[in-house]
C-alpha cells in the first residue's frame, strides 16, 4: 500500500503548489495524477527499464533517484539550522487535551510509524544478496539510522521555519519552508526535486512485494502464473503487474487516511 501513497502524496504536493482549489471536484483530479505516477513507474519496471534482473531491484537508480529528495532536504535544513528561526518554533504553550488513554496515543503514533516504515523492505531481496547474514543486518541499521537523522534534522528545519502554528496549517512543509529562504522559484524547485524522488520510493515499493510472490509462487503457495519470468528480461512480470494493479484500484478507491491507517498496520 506505500505505493499508491507516495503517489497521491505526489498528487497532492502537485496541487499545492500550483495552487490548485482543494473542493470535492478536485479529488477525481487528484486520483487520476496520483494513478499516472504508479502507471508509469509499473510501465517501466514491467518492461525491463529499471535495470532489473529477475526480481533484483536496480539499487543504483533506486538511490539516484531518492538522494535526489535527499539533497533538497539538505538545502532546507541548512537554511533553517543557520538562519533566523520563527518566533514561536520553541514556546508550544498551553495544549487542553482530554485523557483518552493508550489507544488515543496509539492512533498519534501511525503518521510516525509510517515515517519509519519501509525497513522490512530489505527482507525480501535476502536470497539475491551478497552474504546476507552480514550485510542484510548492517543495511538494516545503518539505513533506518540514516532515515532517522534526516527525518529529524528536516522537522527541527521545518519548525524553526514556519514555527508551531505554521507547520501546523501546512500539508506541504518542505515546500513552505524552501519558500521562505528561496522565494516561489526555489519552492517548485524542492517540490520538484523531492517528487522525483518519489519515483525511487515507488520503485521499491512496487519491486519489492513482487519478490515474495514469486517466492510463494515458486514454492506452490501462491498463483502458479506468478513464477513465471518474463522471457526476455528475466523479470516476474505477472507479480509486477499484480502489484501495480491493486495499487491502483487503492489509489482510485481508497482514501488517504484509511490507506496510511492500513499500511501502518501492515507495517509494522
Amino acid at each position: 500500500m506505500a505505493a499508491e501513497i507516495a503517489g497521491v502524496v505526489t498528487a497532492r504536493d502537485l496541487t499545492a503548489q500550483h495552487h490548485w482549489p482543494r473542493e470535492v471536484r478536485w479529488v477525481e483530479a487528484v486520483a487520476v495524477v496520483a494513478w499516472g505516477v504508479v502507471a508509469v513507474r509499473w510501465g517501466a519496471v514491467a518492461l525491463g527499464r529499471m535495470e532489473t534482473r529477475r526480481s533484483n531491484i536496480g539499487a543504483g537508480a533506486v538511490v539516484r533517484l531518492v538522494s535526489n529528495g535527499v539533497g533538497a532536504l539538505a538545502v532546507i535544513i541548512l537554511l533553517a539550522l543557520w538562519g533566523p528561526a520563527a518566533p514561536d518554533w520553541l514556546s508550544a504553550g498551553r495544549i487542553d487535551a482530554t485523557p483518552s488513554g493508550a489507544f488515543a496515543f496509539g492512533a498519534a503514533l501511525i503518521p510516525i510509524l509510517f515515517a519509519y516504515g519501509g525497513w522490512q523492505n530489505a527482507n525480501y531481496v535476502a536470497e539475491e544478496m551478497r552474504d546476507p547474514a552480514r550485510h542484510l543486518p548492517r543495511a538494516l541499521i545503518i539505513g533506518t539510522a540514516i532515515v532517522v537523522l534526516v527525518y529529524l534534522l528536516a522537522n527541527v528545519a521545518y519548525l524553526r521555519t514556519l514555527g508551531l502554528a505554521g507547520l501546523a496549517g501546512t500539508e506541504t512543509p518542505a515546500a513552505d519552508a524552501s519558500a521562505r529562504w528561496l522565494g516561489a522559484g526555489g519552492a517548485r524547485f524542492v517540490a520538484a526535486a523531492i517528487a522525483v524522488s518519489t519515483f525511487g520510493f515507488l520503485d521499491l515499493a512496487i519491486l519489492a512485494p513482487t519478490r515474495v510472490y514469486y517466492a510463494m509462487a515458486s514454492d506452490g503457495a501462491f498463483f502458479p502464473a506468478l513464477a513465471k519470468l518474463h522471457p526476455r528480461f528475466q523479470t516476474p512480470g505477472a507479480a509486477i503487474v499484480l502489484q501495480s494493479f491493486w495499487a491502483i484500484v487503492l489509489v482510485l478507491t481508497g482514501k488517504y487516511g484509511d490507506l496510511l491507517n492500513t499500511v501502518v498496520f501492515a507495517d509494522w
